[in-house]
């Protein structure tokens, strides 16, 4: 009876498990229906790259499935805000409604119910793919690509290559930098992007064998007949330069090892191999016009996905000749793409705060900083470490919200947690990982002012060293604790903003010809007052037990819409409403 018992709490312990939401450890959360992004660029190992990971909602992830994880390199000259799409057109710039691949994603987690669709933009910053690649060895592909999965590691995850126009020089690329095609890519899509196609590359060599590896690998390309199109008059393209001519040299190719099924009517030419897991499409072009994007916007990215599988043109078609030309248009989200900070949960077995401290007691900073950083990044952090306050800012006819934490970063459980003071890089390394900004010094002053609780400042006279050593940190910590507790119980540490508690590190105009330096600011006393003016006169190594970090939200409501405090800092208009010095803010953090 106590193994059956056993065996059933185990059970009902690991359902509960699974129930959870699935929240990906350093990724934000959209405001466009609560999908998980991450957004960042040029690491070492892919420079001159911009990425935009977007992942289904915490709430939708399922982490018994596999990621399907969608490489999508970008069309020439566009951006990755032009390729997600959004309703709320910039002016009259339509980059923005030609492509909605964001939406065509949405739609495509309504067919692939198997997987969890995970796609990355990758936007290269000469915003051409060939140029790119004119700099770069094409071995940085192949590490950007297995990087990019290993974000996944935790899952089973496969990879499809997919781009579009000028795109297809990222996908060639890759296939220049691999012997043979890794067995974990299992579709590879030419939307209108086969340019470069050249078999003295060996591309459809490797192409042949990599779909005879395996029953699941499937080839989609999309093209148009671009050698007849003209633009003022004149051809767009060479006899042999477009997607048409490309296209038709790759069918050539793999009829030697393949037998292909041949559909030609006077809308497309259509061939098919290996039960249509080998599928071109070519769409004829008697108007002699200009096909490229419209391939994309009428459902090419779905096609593109779902060619050879059971979904294919179910609920939808592949470039409809009538209305409804877009299966995915109630999912176009309404604006760019902005995101909230979003912190992993608490793991129930994290280490309660006076444990860690006592753990990195005897430590330097150059040891104790990144297990700091490990625990804020597991999620270990209290409550009020991973909830927001709302704070008004106005200036010139404008208005700006913005989000702060209620207190201070803090690491351990909402019982045991010790508030840490860190370096600056670090500060801004925890602030970039979870999507927040450090404060400025005007926003420091609004917080205090908003504040609903304040405690006095509790300063220690130096003693030699013994304000930077953890002892000292864990002291100022538990006489914070008892001044808190004067205040009253029950007041909500994560719904009302504290002040008076810690100098606040900001970052600051001066940073820029001050590098190497730790800005503090702040420590407000309940007159209004406040103890440190803005100063940079330690090294940014330098810590006490004063110093603490408040993180601010880097998604904000300027006037009713999204932005963040980057742009915000860095207009010349605007950036008075979170900054009280001359200028705008080029550098609105710390570098590391």
């Amino acid at each position: 009876m106590k193994t059956i018992l056993s065996f059933l709490v185990q059970f009902f312990i690991i359902i509960s498990v699974l129930a959870q939401p699935t929240v990906l450890g350093g990724f934000q959360k959209s405001i466009n229906y609560d999908e998980q992004v991450k957004v960042f660029e040029s690491p070492a190992w892919a420079p001159d790259v911009k990425f935009h990971i977007n992942a289904p909602s915490a709430a939708t992830f399922d982490r018994k499935k596999k990621v399907q994880l969608i490489i999508f390199a970008l069309p020439n000259g566009n951006t990755i805000e032009n390729t997600i799409g959004n309703k709320e057109l910039k002016g009259v710039d339509w980059h923005y409604d030609i492509q909605h691949i964001g939406a065509q994603t949405r739609y495509l987690r309504s067919k692939i119910t198997n997987a969890n669709v995970v796609v990355c933009y990758v936007e290269s910053n000469q915003k051409a793919w060939n140029r790119w690649r004119g700099s770069h060895s094409d071995s940085t592909i192949k590490t950007l690509v297995d990087s990019v999965r290993g974000m996944f590691r935790p899952f089973k995850t496969s990879v499809t290559l997919n781009s579009h126009s000028g795109g297809g020089y990222f996908i060639l690329g890759y296939l220049n930098s691999v012997a043979e095609i890794p067995s974990y890519v299992d579709r590879i899509s030419f939307l209108d992007s086969n340019y470069g196609y050249d078999e003295t590359f060996n591309y459809g060599k490797k192409l042949s064998k990599w779909l005879k590896a395996s029953a699941s690998n499937r080839l989609c390309v999309l093209a148009y007949n671009d050698s007849v199109a003209l633009y003022n008059g004149k051809p767009v393209v060479s006899a042999t330069g477009g997607t048409w001519y490309r296209t038709k040299r790759m069918i050539d190719y793999l009829r030697k090892d393949f037998k292909f099924a041949t559909s030609i009517d006077t809308g497309f030419w259509k061939y098919t191999a290996l039960n249509n897991r080998i599928e071109f499409i070519l769409k004829t072009n008697k108007e002699k016009a200009i096909l490229h994007t419209l391939q994309v916007e009428r459902n090419g990215f779905i096609q593109s996905m779902l060619s050879g599988t059971k979904s294919e043109e179910k609920g939808y078609k592949y470039y409809p000749a009538t209305e409804p030309k877009r299966a995915y248009a109630s999912l176009i989200q309404a604006n760019l793409t902005y995101a909230r900070a979003q912190f992993l949960p608490r793991p129930s077995k994290a280490v309660k705060g006076s444990v860690f401290m006592e753990k990195i007691k005897n430590m330097t900073y150059l040891e104790r900083e990144p297990l700091i950083i490990q625990e804020i990044e597991r999620g270990n952090t209290p409550d009020f470490c991973k909830s927001f306050v709302e704070v008004t800012f106005r200036s010139n006819g404008h208005v700006c919200t913005i989000q702060v934490l209620p207190d201070y970063l803090a690491i351990g459980s909402n019982e045991d947690f010790c508030r840490i003071p860190v370096s600056p890089e670090t500060a801004q390394k925890i602030a970039d990982y979870v999507g927040c900004s450090l404060p400025t010094t005007r926003m420091v002053d609004t917080i205090s002012k908003a504040a609903t609780y304040r405690i006095a400042p509790i300063p220690h006279k130096p003693v030699g060293n013994a304000n930077e050593l953890v002892e000292m940190f864990v002291l100022h910590n538990q006489e914070i604790e008892k001044a808190l507790a004067a205040v009253g119980t029950g007041w909500g540490r994560t719904k009302n903003i504290v002040d008076g508690l810690k100098k606040d590190i900001v970052i600051t105009n001066r940073l820029m010809t001050e590098p190497g330096k730790v800005a503090i600011y702040g420590w407000y006393k309940p007159d209004g007052t406040f103890i440190q003016q803005l100063y940079l006169g330690h090294v940014h190594w330098y810590m006490d037990y004063s110093h603490g970090v408040r993180l601010v939200n880097s998604l904000v409501m300027l006037d009713g819409k999204p932005a963040t405090v980057q742009q915000v800092l860095k207009d010349p208009e605007l950036y008075m409403l979170l900054s009280a010095e001359a200028g705008v803010m080029e550098q609105p953090g710390y570098k590391y």
